[in-house]
């Protein structure tokens, strides 16, 4: 990689605008939660304490007013807490979604990681590795959140942002080394140990640092109570196994309707495929999510290679919204559920389209091409509709208990193959007829003819 004569001007230009004085001016985003005392009673909260000497993968996330997501009646310019994430491009960032308006407007947006004040003049800063302009049309948000906005969407309220270099012409990695690792947790394990809260809460601006375990809440955030983690801190990293410099991150300060109600408990977003997702965007540069509100459901000849379809509660955020979610099997094997249908949302319309709510549960070629029937349902007696019944081409039927978008649970085997030993799940070539499938047919609906699932001629 190497920089370009323009991104250094940027870069120059953004410091120009971002001096020390400014940032320490800049107002927190959500500066309600700083007015907002306590936090849960009877609950033992871990102390924070100010780190004076800065983390080099932490800092503030600078906006200016013409970008302001929450309009301040002074015009003055404001901030959020944000991070470092390793990629192979050196620059990405992450902070939370309520930090910014949408995902395509830029004027001053700007990260100065490793921010602390400065030892011998109170109120002032000193960003020690410069000042990283945000790339003009870089910044990825998940569509729901741009759509439905921090209530409804409030489990994806993640972004990630893309810098330039800074007038030295360093890539975001090359100057403040490796970020954090971004690692994914399964909603059956928000409990985490050993977890490093990091903030810059109200005028402050110096990183607040607590060392404490998180807690699940409703299955879809973590929690963590930390002291004083106030207006500001918006956007700022859960890191695992914090070193000093780096860890694994495993969320940020948002969700919970952006980051929880006091300063003493703070939420993030569970890390799950849709932080991957975006994630997967911004390493490879795509097209950020534009939002869409008309209902499309396809065309089809995408559909006619739908041969099984059910709708269930496999993912979290469905709990909350009341929104049901479509599980499909494809001809070809591959299984998709598409979260949160409603009026608004959207279906593939053609083989080389995949929406943000869809999430790939069984890869083309996979044993589900011969799964003959799909009913969902509440048969595991818990509080969701998550339970998954699939009958075989063989005969068998079994059972997948507590099935989620990440994985597909323990399966039970309902009624046996039959009494001839064969594999139950291992059949003819496609568009033959298949002397062991015993319910007479010829194998169309399921291994043939030779349709892949987009539609397309194998």
């Amino acid at each position: 990689m190497k920089t370009t004569p323009q991104e250094i001007e940027e870069a120059k230009a953004a410091e120009a605008y971002w001096t020390s004085e400014r940032i320490a001016d800049a107002v927190p985003v959500d500066s309600d939660k700083a007015r907002t005392p306590g936090g849960r009673s009877g609950v033992m909260r871990s102390p924070s304490k100010w780190d004076a000497k800065g983390i080099p993968t932490a800092g503030v996330f600078l906006i200016n007013p013409d970008d302001d997501p929450q309009k301040d009646p002074s015009n003055r310019d404001q901030f959020c807490s944000a991070s470092v994430v390793t990629s192979p491009n050196k620059s990405l960032v992450i902070t939370a979604a309520h930090c910014l308006t949408d995902n395509d407007r830029h004027r001053s947006l700007a990260f100065a990681p490793g921010w602390k004040q400065h030892p011998d003049k109170p109120g002032k800063g000193i960003a020690p590795y410069g000042v990283f302009p945000v790339k003009k049309n870089k910044i990825w948000l998940d569509r729901r959140y741009l759509e439905q906005g921090p209530v409804s969407a409030d489990d994806v309220d993640f972004a990630f942002l893309r810098t330039g270099p800074n007038s030295k012409g360093q890539f975001l990695e090359n100057a403040v080394g490796q970020g954090n690792e971004l690692k994914t947790v399964h909603s059956a394990s928000l409990a985490q140990s050993n977890v490093t809260l990091i903030g810059f809460p109200g005028d402050a601006k110096k990183p607040l640092v607590c060392k404490s375990n998180t807690r699940g809440y409703q299955g879809r955030f973590l929690a963590i109570d930390c002291d004083a983690f106030a207006g500001g801190s918006s956007g700022g990293p859960f890191i695992r196994n914090f070193d000093g410099r780096r860890g694994d991150i495993i969320g940020v300060i948002d969700g919970y309707k952006t980051g929880g109600p006091t300063p003493n408990t703070s939420y993030s977003s569970q890390f799950d495929a849709d932080v991957v997702r975006l994630y997967n965007q911004a390493v490879n540069d795509s097209t950020p999510d534009k939002p869409r509100k008309d209902f499309e459901m396809g065309s089809p000849g995408l559909w006619r290679n739908a041969v099984a379809a059910a709708s269930g509660t496999f993912h979290t955020s469905s709990q909350k919204t009341k929104d049901g979610d479509l599980i499909v099997k494809w001809s070809d094997g591959e299984v998709s559920i598409f979260k949160d249908i409603n009026e608004h949302s959207k279906l593939p319309t053609s083989g080389s389209v995949r929406q943000a709510n869809e999430l790939k549960i069984a890869e083309p070629g996979s044993t589900w091409k011969y799964a003959r029937g799909i009913a969902t349902g509440k048969y595991g007696g818990n509080t969701w509709p998550d339970d998954l019944v699939v009958r075989w081409s063989d005969g068998e039927v079994t059972m997948y208990g507590d099935a989620s978008a990440s994985d597909l649970g323990r399966e039970y085997m309902l009624v046996p193959p039959p009494a001839k030993a064969y594999s139950q799940r291992s059949r003819a070539p496609n568009g033959t007829p298949d002397e062991e499938d015993r319910d007479g047919d010829t194998c169309t609906d399921v291994c043939g003819p030779g349709l892949l699932r987009r539609g397309t001629a194998a």
